[in-house]
């Protein structure tokens, strides 16, 4: 019998949005699937909007009795509700973009024996571009179809990352390795990083899943970057590699300070843009939690120009262009048409 995978979309007053994430699911042509819809104690009208696909045999809708938190309501999808031998998330205001996404995971798997973890490509759209699907990865990474985990936990250190975007894994795995028990909104790159130093996976070189970028999720960003909760997660995984001796130690802090340098770059120049104000509250947090890094990077040529001419606008996004991710870029374009 064909592996049983469950898609879990998480929600909370998105009514507006959720019946395109649904849509989206059951569209997958993968026959042995469940779609599962865990509402956060909704106070719009996603209880009506949900009512057009109870009829459908795969849907399971589940709505608590009260607001449980976004963490712990992923953590009772997964944990509680799911049934399947993969899951896959979908936020409730982004979608899937491909029928085949998950008939072509599971032939992934199928391929390479018992393999725990798949990605497709994850696009991003801005209503400020409506047109235009961003790719959050260095597209260059997904011509090779399959990896070893901690060969792409290497190469995927100047990128933003894969999270859980366009991703199936194996569900046995993901709750063995205490997914969900990390409370940062980077739970997902979290999880993510530590799977990749244990298991294999495989890339399909195609966009499978949209992220909606939005004021909602771009305020929350800038917001986490001020308070410097969006880095959490990468003590935690080189602590996690280390503890369990699953890299090279010295690889493993090249790693740690590449990934802390990277996220600190970007999130000084996000906040200096969005919120001047918050620029030195940002260093000072960061200091005190990473000074080597902060003060590596205040001889970093790149980012003193940035944050000298966070004014004018051509100039940065200029070197945006040359010096930032696609995705990277996209926050920054935004930031300036909303802010200036």
């Amino acid at each position: 019998m064909k592996l049983k995978v469950s898609i879990i979309i998480t929600s909370f007053n998105r009514g507006h949005c959720i019946g395109n994430a649904i849509r989206s699911a059951l569209r997958q042509n993968y026959e042995n699937l469940e779609v599962i819809v865990t509402d956060n104690c909704s106070t719009d009208n996603t209880d009506e909007v949900i009512k057009e696909f109870l009829s459908d045999k795969r849907f399971i809708y589940s709505k608590n009795a009260v607001n449980i938190g976004m963490i712990e309501n992923f953590s009772k999808g997964i944990n509680e509700l799911a049934t399947g031998d993969f899951v896959s998330f979908i936020s409730s205001d982004d979608y899937l973009v491909y029928d085949n996404f998950i008939s072509d995971a599971v032939k992934l798997i199928e391929k390479y024996n018992n393999l725990k973890l798949v990605f497709s490509k994850c696009g991003g759209i801005s209503p400020l571009s409506p047109n235009e699907k961003i790719e959050f990865v260095n597209s260059s990474l997904f011509k090779q179809e399959y990896y070893h985990g901690r060969d792409l936990f290497i190469k995927l250190t100047n990128n933003l990352g894969l999270g859980f975007g366009g991703c199936l894994l194996n569900r046995e795995i993901a709750i063995k390795n205490g997914i969900f028990q990390f409370n940062t909104l980077a739970f997902d790159a979290h999880i993510v990083f530590k799977l990749l130093l244990q298991v294999d996976c495989a890339l399909i070189n195609k966009i499978g899943y949209i992220w909606s970028i939005h004021e909602g999720n771009n305020s929350k960003t800038i917001q986490t970057e001020i308070d410097g909760s969006m880095l959490n997660y990468i003590p935690e995984v080189y602590n996690f590699g280390i503890q369990n001796k699953l890299m090279d130690p010295k690889l493993l802090n090249k790693w740690r300070i590449s990934k802390l340098k990277r996220r600190l770059k970007f999130a000084f120049v996000n906040v200096k843009i969005k919120d001047p104000e918050s620029y030195l509250n940002l260093k000072q947090i960061s200091y005190l939690r990473y000074p080597d890094i902060v003060k590596t990077l205040e001889s970093d040529f790149t980012l003193q120009v940035f944050l000298l001419l966070s004014k004018q606008r051509r100039i940065v996004l200029f070197l945006s262009r040359i010096f930032l991710s696609a995705g990277e870029f996209r926050f920054i374009k935004d930031l300036y048409v909303k802010n200036h």
